[in-house]
Parts: C-alpha cells; sequence; structure tokens
C-alpha cells in the first residue's frame, strides 16, 4: 500500500501469509535487498552445478596414519 507522503517501509506484510514479511520492492533498499538475494541465490546455485568453489569434489582423501611403534602398531599377519 503506497502512502501519499512517499515513504514505504523495507519489510512489509506478505498477503498469503499474515505473520510473515517479505521485501518491499516499491523502496529502493528493499528492491536492492532482493536483486542481491536472488544474485546470492543464483550464484551458489550455479556453484553447485558445476562442482566449482566450497562445492569442488574433494582430491582423493589420504588413508589412515598408522602408529609405527606401540601397542596399537600394525603386526604381520602370521
Amino acid at each position: 500500500m503506497r502512502n501519499n507522503d512517499g515513504y514505504e517501509p523495507v519489510f512489509r506484510r506478505s498477503r498469503l501469509r499474515g505473520g510473515r514479511y517479505v521485501y518491499n520492492v516499491h523502496n529502493p533498499v528493499g528492491r536492492v535487498l532482493t536483486v542481491l538475494a536472488l544474485t546470492v541465490t543464483g550464484v551458489f546455485m550455479l556453484l553447485m552445478a558445476t562442482h566449482t568453489g566450497p562445492f569442488a569434489d574433494s582430491p582423493t582423501r589420504p588413508g589412515p596414519t598408522l602408529p609405527q611403534s606401540g601397542p596399537y602398531a600394525p603386526t604381520s599377519a602370521p
């Protein structure tokens, strides 16, 4: 709902769910937050789809490190 004084709140109640707040695209800050949220979501989806960045496949994992001496050292099989 637009006011006559030109003020628009950054958040407004959702029309679908009354207790939920959403960004108001009629406010410049709300519009920037909407674009920023969509951009970040798109970049993360792209990184996940291409398996790059933090979603890259890890190189081969090293095997477990076994102690060379002591009670837990491996022994040869009889």
